[in-house]
C-alpha cells in the first residue's frame, strides 16, 4: 500500500533540524524585542536605546527594568557593534 502524497510532504516540512529550530528561536527573540518596542538592527538599536536614555531615564537598569529587557543581552547586542555603557554619560559610547 502506497503512502498518501500529502501526508508525506507534510511529514517533510517538520522543522526538526538544528538550524530550523536556531531560525526559530531568533524569530522569536525579534518577535518579543518588537513588542518592547526595539529595533533588532544593532544600529538602529543603539540610536533608540541613547535616545530611552536620554529622555527617560536614569539609568540602564531602571529603563532595562521598565522595559522588561535583559540588560545583558542588551549589552551583548551593543558590544557586537563596539560599543559599552557609559554609567557617567548613561549613554552606549
Amino acid at each position: 500500500m502506497e503512502a498518501s502524497p500529502i501526508l508525506v510532504s507534510a511529514t517533510a516540512r517538520k522543522p526538526d533540524t538544528e538550524a530550523n529550530l536556531e531560525s526559530e528561536t531568533r524569530k522569536q527573540e525579534e518577535y518579543f524585542k518588537m513588542l518592547n518596542g526595539l529595533p533588532g538592527d544593532p544600529i538602529i538599536l543603539l540610536s533608540v536605546v541613547n535616545t530611552k536614555l536620554r529622555d527617560y531615564y536614569q539609568n540602564l537598569d531602571v529603563m532595562c527594568e521598565d522595559m522588561n529587557l535583559s540588560r545583558a543581552e542588551l549589552e551583548e547586542k551593543l558590544n557586537g557593534i563596539d560599543y559599552c555603557y557609559d554609567q557617567v554619560r548613561n549613554q552606549f559610547v
